[in-house]
């Protein structure tokens, strides 16, 4: 699968770029806090032939708890195309798939996003070992930098053994009250671009 960077600082390691939305109403991209929804929304918002230029397309930023899906649902009730980041599991949203066009894709389950980050860290790396992190924590960015924070290492399969002997990663539920954004895209660039100059970096 070719992988594509972009002038977002963005590379298509799932080939997303590739693939044809032309039928497809809502898009949920799946995932933990650190798996790359926002970023790979921004891609498909900014340089997709199926979403770049299509006033209809509105952002969903984020659902995180099954009390927002209400928003989901009076969003989807309009005739917009939904970018949608999403905590809740993909089957649900595979459920609900059934009203409409759907496409979800689980960004926790690709461990090609991995061994594509940390050679662009110029970590060195076994495929065994990323398919073993990705085991215990999913394809997620945050997970792999606090384990390569933590342990002082040469290589990746280094800091990840190290980590599994000494540290247990608990996760809180996610929050729920908090606010969903709901926007079109030109607001969702802007508001990425705000996250971008409050330090709050997107993963690419």
């Amino acid at each position: 699968m070719s992988m594509l960077a972009t002038d977002i600082g963005f590379v298509d390691a799932l080939g997303l770029g590739e693939r044809d939305f032309a039928n497809t109403r809502v898009l949920v991209l799946c995932g933990e806090s650190g798996s790359g929804k926002s970023s790979a929304i921004r891609f498909l918002m900014r340089k997709h032939r199926h979403y770049r230029d299509d006033t209809r397309v509105q952002v969903i930023e984020e659902l995180r708890s099954w009390r927002d899906l209400g928003i989901f649902m009076r969003a989807l009730m309009r005739r917009d195309r939904l970018l949608v980041a999403s905590h809740l599991p993909v089957w649900l949203h595979r459920v609900l798939g059934v009203m409409t066009r759907t496409c979800v894709i689980a960004l926790d389950c690709h461990p090609q996003k991995i061994s594509r980050w940390l050679a662009a860290q110029d970590v060195g790396f076994s495929d065994a070992a990323v398919a073993e992190f990705c085991r215990h924590f999913g394809a997620n960015y945050t997970d792999a930098r606090l384990i390569l924070q933590h342990a002082e290492a040469t290589s990746f399969d280094q800091a990840l053994g190290r980590f599994l002997r000494q540290c247990r990663l608990d996760r809180n539920d996610m929050p729920s009250g908090l606010p969903v954004l709901v926007m079109p895209v030109a607001e969702a660039e802007a508001h990425y671009l705000a996250l971008n100059a409050a330090g709050i970096k997107q993963i690419p």
